[in-house]
């Protein structure tokens, strides 16, 4: 799985980011992810739930 991140600060009290996690839109599931204990849409029991697909994402952050 691909993530792109960058960001930037400026004036040394504002910072912005952006990101991009997911960039290929892999299907995957973490280690510790759950399993499906009965079938629900496409799982089967005993599958792990999957992770969400691509997604992007802003942050503006101030400090003092």
């Amino acid at each position: 799985v691909m993530d792109l991140r960058a960001g930037m600060a400026f004036s040394g009290h504002l910072q912005f980011e952006v990101g991009v996690e997911n960039v290929f839109d892999q299907d995957y599931a973490e280690h510790l992810a759950r399993e499906v204990p009965f079938a629900a849409g496409d799982l089967l029991p005993g599958e792990r739930i999957p992770m969400p697909g691509r997604f992007a994402y802003a942050r503006m952050k101030w400090t003092m």
